[in-house]
């Protein structure tokens, strides 16, 4: 089965924007208010005003990751659709919303792998920096290691 996320359809100012909906394998869309009601700054208010609350975060998770260009959040709550998944870039947010567990667990198995790259990159990045004691980046031990050094 393909996952594809349709395009959302075009902002409705009065009843909020038709947001993409995951649900049975499928993708459909929903008509989500937030949008209507918040401005980015208030953006998180406003989703616990609709009663979500903030469930996982891959923010922080390490000490790079806050600078990696995408993030991911997933916001819950008791009623369908019942996860929000929140897609952060550095300069940007965008989300989707899965109908129950299984479809945002399904959703995440897809988007996860993009943000764990990104993490390993931003790590090794962050260890190839110089270390002040050894004079040694992580690229240089491997080369050393590997007999090129």
């Amino acid at each position: 089965m393909t996952m594809m996320q349709p395009a959302p359809a075009a902002a409705d100012t009065e009843a909020g924007i038709s947001v993409p909906l995951f649900k049975d394998g499928a993708w459909t869309t929903f008509r989500f208010d937030a949008h209507t009601q918040a401005q980015e700054e208030e953006w998180d208010k406003a989703l616990k005003a609709l009663g979500f609350e903030l469930w996982m975060s891959t923010d922080g998770m390490t000490g790079c990751l806050d600078a990696l260009p995408l993030s991911l959040r997933l916001w819950a709550r008791s009623e369908a659709p019942r996860f929000l998944i929140e897609v952060n870039t550095l300069d940007a947010f965008d989300h989707v919303l899965a109908h129950d567990l299984p479809a945002a667990m399904e959703v995440l198995a897809r988007w996860a792998p993009v943000v764990q790259s990104l993490a390993v990159a931003g790590l090794i990045g962050d260890a190839n920096q110089v270390d002040n004691h050894e004079h040694r980046t992580l690229i240089g031990l491997v080369r050393q290691i590997l007999g090129q050094h």
